[in-house]
């Protein structure tokens, strides 16, 4: 699944130097989805475990 995820600049400002490849990249599939969201958003542990 090749998708483009677009979010704001401000998240260049985090420090992020611990996180290996993986956990980047299931950083950015989790804000992905919460994108645009108001209320608060719960994953399944099988939903994030499909997402690795």
């Amino acid at each position: 699944m090749n998708e483009i995820v677009k979010y704001r600049n401000e998240l260049n400002k985090v420090a992020l130097r611990n996180f290996k490849s993986k956990e980047l990249d299931l950083f950015i599939a989790i804000i992905s989805r919460m994108r645009d969201k108001e209320e608060e958003v719960t994953f399944s542990f099988d939903y994030l475990k499909n997402l690795i």
